[in-house]
Formats: C-alpha cells, structure tokens, sequence
C-alpha cells in the first residue's frame, strides 16, 4: 500500500504536465490566429436585417 500515494502522486504530477501542455498549445493558437470579426463592416447602432423588416426603419 505504500505506492498508493506514490502511484497517486506520479499520476497527479503526470496530469498537471498535459494540462500544462495543453493550456501553452491553446494559448500559442490563440495567439497566431486573430478572433474573426463575424460582423464585418457592420456597424453596432444598424439593427440586423430581421428587425429592419419586423419592427420598420425608425
């Protein structure tokens, strides 16, 4: 019973070094990659083009 903590321990030690790596790889993509812009050249005081139709031009 006394590798338990140490199986336990080797276990923890193991997981935090993959979330490690997964957490600096996610940041790398984010970093390379800019957040699209999915309202391209649509300014924010325009309604969508639903609310032009259900509510009218005001």
């Amino acid at each position: 019973m006394a590798d338990v903590p140490n199986a336990y321990q080797a276990w923890r030690e193991e997981l935090v070094a993959q979330t490690h790596e997964v957490i600096q790889r996610s940041l790398r993509i984010l970093r390379e990659n800019p957040s699209a812009d999915t309202f391209v050249g649509r300014k924010t005081q325009e309604p969508f083009p639903q609310e032009e139709i259900r509510y009218g031009n005001p």
